[in-house]
């Protein structure tokens, strides 16, 4: 599995979540979205988390994830674990 993969799947699922809108899922690079510019509370990470598990089988930590950071950030985390 590469970057772009996990790029699109995480993507997709923030997409399925409704956490993006039509205008920001066909704008910029996946890879270049902020996670904090969608407003996530303690709940919406704990679902991306458990998310991320049941769809890439990486168990991520809610407290990992780069709440600042880019999607990239989250799809680089996911990749070290991978290969942990």
């Amino acid at each position: 599995m590469t970057k772009a993969d996990i790029l699109a799947i995480l993507h997709d699922d923030l997409k399925e979540q409704g956490h993006l809108s039509a205008a920001a899922s066909d704008g910029a690079q996946a890879g270049d979205l902020r996670l904090d510019s969608l407003g996530f509370d303690s709940l919406d990470l704990l679902q991306f988390s458990v998310s991320i598990e049941e769809k890439i089988g990486v168990e991520i930590d809610v407290d990992d994830i780069p709440k600042d950071g880019t999607l990239s950030d989250v799809a680089d985390l996911v990749l070290r674990l991978k290969h942990q």
